[in-house]
């Protein structure tokens, strides 16, 4: 999924792309992403290539743009290779990862600050360490790809 159209909004960490329906989520390294390569298409597929799966989501590369999707629960995070690889080393490193001396009601107490204010990811241990696996699978993969060809 890509967003043809939309307004940039610049964070520390990461870009978000707000359009109608959609939030593109990508590692500030990627400012020189030009607002018409995005919208050059009308025509995307949600041809996606699995790469990392787990109970609770997947981690897939887009065959039209070589994006990656990193879906968990109900979220959806579209980041380039190099986004992918800041947000999985945020998580190994906790950087910006918060954990809470009490859980919340839902029982999770890791907290995971978004670049939209008041807005918030939270985990439990158990899936972070769910997350970080599929990353991992993700890599390998990835890895292995780069073996190969």
């Amino acid at each position: 999924m890509c967003v043809n159209r939309g307004e940039y909004i610049l964070f520390e960490l990461f870009i978000i792309c707000l359009n109608k329906n959609n939030i593109f989520v990508t590692n500030s390294n990627q400012v020189s992403i030009k607002k018409e390569k995005m919208m050059k298409s009308n025509r995307h597929t949600n041809s996606l290539r699995i790469l990392g799966i787990s109970s609770q989501g997947y981690i897939g590369q887009c065959a039209c743009c070589d994006h990656y999707n990193f879906v968990y629960g109900n979220a959806l995070f579209i980041f380039s290779y190099e986004g992918l690889r800041g947000f999985y080393q945020m998580l190994q490193e906790s950087v910006s990862v918060y954990r809470l001396s009490e859980a919340l009601p839902n029982g999770k107490d890791i907290v995971l600050p978004s670049p939209i204010p008041n807005f918030m990811l939270t985990f439990k241990e158990s899936e972070i360490e769910d997350i970080k696996d599929m990353f991992q699978e993700t890599f390998l993969t990835l890895e292995i790809d780069r073996i190969i060809a």
